[in-house]
């Protein structure tokens, strides 16, 4: 008898443990662990390809303009609690000093109370307890690593070609969110139309997206969960280059200051743009919006917000990690290496009053820029000198060399120097 009853539990017991492992299984999809995605090198399309209704957000945000970026590794979550607690607690034994502690609702969800400041000083902890080299500096120098205090770091800061943590450029987190769909308006097939009649709640959390934690204090939902409807069978609800939530529940950081009027900067063209060196706003750009979002064009990949210095914290704000790829070719050992002059960008176009042309001088040489119909008559001559081996930046405002405004139509840009093959553009004229 006493035999039986053993067996009868011990066969309760197998019961029980084969319970727990299904509810474990069945609750995978709540539970992450941290992941690196890759991101292959190339240029896209930056910006908001819409025409304006009069938003007040629409003048940042515009005009499209062609970036290249070079191939990198970006998180495939925004940084979840456990996450941040395990380089949090080795890195405040370790010499760092963080202003915040990091808050979250549970251990998959993101964190969030995190300064751009302790974002960054997180991504150099992380490099170093990984063996990896920190990427941020206190100075150009770049001899001690940013471990603590509030500095603004400048570009020449950084060890961009090293392989540590860091956050994404405002052109690295773009092209990462728009999943190889330029000119959508979210991370998920979009275009065309208005963008309030692609938003879809089983995508995104955000303000009115009815998911289960809707009501909460602070509504944000476990990394990559979206709405709660996804389930370890469910259908997977990544972008195209497999990241979750870069349009809603938590807002990122980026490394760039902000400028409303960067995109008419010739510099923002440049490949690997890192952004303007500072600005009179003080603030640092955040992107894709969060569970606060009730205006849903906080969420397009093409949104800015600007609004935040970097020492501000809320519920709402978090970040995600990027690494270089140190196995890419980059910029110039891929696109210049036949070590001719390149036109690496011509933008707006069409344009109607100025457009903006960028483009690589390989050596110091004569470098002469015109402008011609299409009949072949010279028009305009932008640029004749000598110039050393750099990426430059001219404009032209559709006018002649006498001054004249031109008619609407083609013109063609052509680059010529000694001994290198001429280059050629197309521009569309349309005052």
């Amino acid at each position: 008898m006493i035999h039986n009853i053993n067996k009868f539990r011990a066969s309760k017991f197998a019961i029980f443990i084969i319970s727990i492992m299904f509810l474990l299984c069945n609750n995978s999809a709540k539970s992450q662990t941290a992941e690196l995605i890759y991101v292959d090198s190339g240029a896209f399309n930056m910006g908001y390809n819409y025409p304006s209704n009069g938003e007040w957000w629409y003048p940042v945000i515009t005009p499209v303009h062609r970036v290249f970026v070079s191939s990198f590794y970006i998180e495939k979550f925004e940084i979840f609690k456990s996450q941040w607690d395990e380089v949090y607690n080795w890195a405040i034994n370790n010499a760092y000093i963080f202003d915040n502690t990091g808050n979250s609702k549970d251990t998959n969800f993101p964190v969030y109370n995190i300064n751009w400041y302790d974002a960054v000083k997180w991504c150099n902890a992380r490099s170093e307890k990984e063996g990896l080299t920190a990427v941020y500096y206190t100075d150009s120098l770049k001899n001690s690593v940013y471990r603590s205090s509030k500095i603004d770091l400048k570009n020449n800061f950084v060890k961009w070609n090293e392989d540590g943590y860091r956050l994404p450029t405002e052109a690295e987190w773009e092209k990462a969110a728009r999943g190889k769909l330029d000119g959508n308006y979210y991370p998920w097939p979009s275009s065309g139309g208005s963008y309030t009649e692609h938003l879809d709640s089983s995508k995104a959390n955000f303000d009115g997206s009815n998911d289960p934690w809707e009501n909460d204090m602070v509504p944000s939902a476990p990394v990559g969960y979206y709405n709660g409807s996804q389930v370890p069978s469910g259908v997977d609800m990544a972008n195209g280059y497999g990241l979750y939530d870069m349009a809603g529940n938590i807002i990122e950081w980026t490394w760039d200051w902000f400028d409303s009027d960067w995109y008419n900067n010739i510099q923002s063209v440049s490949p690997d743009t890192k952004g303007p060196e500072d600005t009179a706003s003080g603030a640092k750009t955040l992107r894709g919006g969060s569970w606060h979002s009730g205006e849903k064009f906080g969420l397009l990949c093409a949104f800015r917000l600007s609004e935040h210095h970097p020492d501000y914290t809320g519920a709402a704000c978090g970040f995600r990690c990027v690494r270089r790829d140190k196995n890419s070719s980059g910029f110039n050992n891929s696109f210049l290496k036949n070590q001719n002059s390149v036109l690496l960008n011509i933008y707006p176009n069409p344009f109607s009053s100025l457009v903006n042309i960028s483009y690589y001088c390989p050596d110091e040489i004569k470098v002469c820029l015109k402008i011609y119909n299409i009949n072949g008559q010279l028009i305009k001559t932008i640029y004749d000198y000598k110039q050393t081996k750099n990426i430059f930046y001219l404009t032209w405002d559709g006018k002649d060399n006498s001054g004249n405004e031109l008619s609407n139509g083609i013109y063609f840009i052509k680059i010529e120097s000694k001994n290198h093959i001429p280059i050629t553009g197309k521009i569309h004229y349309h005052k």
